[in-house]
């Protein structure tokens, strides 16, 4: 099956790494609204907005994303961005 190439291989990396920090926010943000008795709304949204674009990279490259390239492809991220 032949998938249209919407970005590169680099770009969805970095937005793959940015995804999984917004879960991790978001993991933050059910704290706070559980702790404050408030709603998880906001929490909801950033979770929903994370796998979303987890989702789009994993579409992008679906042979390029696995749970044990995780720890390396965050590494490669932070040493490019540093």
């Amino acid at each position: 099956m032949e998938y249209i190439q919407l970005i590169s291989q680099s770009f969805a990396d970095l937005i793959f790494v940015a995804g999984l920090v917004v879960i991790s926010l978001s993991a933050i943000t059910f704290v706070k609204a559980y702790v404050t008795a408030k709603s998880a709304a906001l929490a909801v949204t950033q979770l929903l907005f994370g796998a979303g674009v987890l989702a789009f990279c994993h579409w992008q490259y679906p042979d390029h994303y696995s749970f044990s390239e995780i720890p390396h492809l965050v590494s490669r991220v932070v040493s490019q961005i540093v």
